[in-house]
């Protein structure tokens, strides 16, 4: 995850928890200084598997 503003940090976190249990998936989170689209505060990079793909 990508973010703009470290103060988005916690409620990026909540959210993560509302959608994701314990044992929770890796991830990175780092502040940037900005995002290719302007106006973007956050990023995610996601990778999934689907069974039987």
């Amino acid at each position: 995850m990508f973010l703009t503003e470290r103060a988005d940090a916690p409620g990026m976190n909540r959210i993560y928890t509302e959608f994701f249990r314990e044992p929770y998936p890796v991830r990175a989170t780092v502040v940037v200084k900005e995002l290719i689209t302007p106006g973007l505060r956050i990023e995610v990079l996601a990778h999934a598997v689907l069974e039987g793909a």
